[in-house]
């Protein structure tokens, strides 16, 4: 089987590193053409990366959720078009339960805000285009696909001080399937997929904490690369597992078996 998405244009969030970086390459590498949506704090970066795929770079400080708005509408207008969404960015910021209540009140809005808020809004934008789109082609096939990146947290949920995270990534699950459910008929699949450690730059201080331990926790005796993750997200964006539609698929090595 040959994932072929030539002539699709994708919009990947976070996608300056870790997973979302391997999914931007491996979408470029299957045909895609790519949006590659970046914080702004190393532009020169990004840019390099996204000649690289022969694609463009944005930059949304998703802290505020309102930024989400504008790098859809600037994804539009450089690209035409987008087909398919992959929402993935996110942040992990720890706060003790212990800490004083203004500062657990920052981590927690900064992690609701990047993790969930935005993707809404993001996903506010994207099925309301694909929607009308639909409606306007008369067609029953789908226009639109929403791949969201969570987390086994959201399921077995975490540490005490990553209560956020946690909260956060529940959030997503929950809105991919009313997604999935309230737009199915207007064009629109929205699947998610829910890693759990994986070896990235957001994960490097748990990681550098404790790697074996992380390691033990997977049937397989290692926690993923990013690599190995991208697969199954381009898989699930490539039009090929659109019954899947409303579900979150696990990639965390048996280390959370639901």
């Amino acid at each position: 089987m040959t994932l072929d998405l030539t002539g699709k244009t994708a919009l990947v969030t976070g996608a300056s590193r870790g997973i979302g970086r391997a999914v931007a390459e491996q979408l470029a590498a299957s045909g895609a053409r790519v949006a590659l949506h970046h914080s702004g704090r190393s532009p020169e970066a990004a840019r390099e990366q996204a000649d690289a795929l022969g694609g463009i770079a944005i930059a949304a400080d998703l802290r505020d959720p309102r930024a989400a708005q504008g790098l859809w509408r600037e994804a539009m207008e450089a690209m035409g078009r987008v087909d398919i969404v992959i929402a993935n960015a996110g942040v992990f910021v720890e706060a003790s339960p212990e800490a004083d209540l203004d500062e657990w009140l920052e981590a927690w809005d900064t992690v609701l805000a990047v993790n969930l808020t935005s993707l809404a809004v993001l996903a506010k934008e994207a099925v309301a285009h694909w929607a009308e789109r639909h409606a306007a082609s008369g067609a029953e096939e789908i226009v639109g696909r929403l791949v969201t990146v969570s987390s086994r947290a959201a399921f077995r949920g975490d540490d005490p001080a990553f209560l956020s995270y946690a909260a956060s990534k529940g959030g997503v699950v929950s809105l991919t399937k009313s997604i999935a459910r309230g737009w199915g008929r207007r064009g629109v699949v929205a699947i998610g997929v829910a890693p759990g450690f994986v070896r990235t730059d957001m994960a490097a201080g748990s990681i550098e904490q404790d790697a074996a331990a992380l390691d033990a926790q997977t049937s397989i005796g290692r926690i993923a690369e990013p690599e190995e993750v991208a697969p199954t997200v381009v898989f699930l964006a490539s039009g090929l597992a659109d019954h899947a539609t409303g579900t979150t698929v696990d990639v965390n090595g048996a280390s959370f078996v639901r």
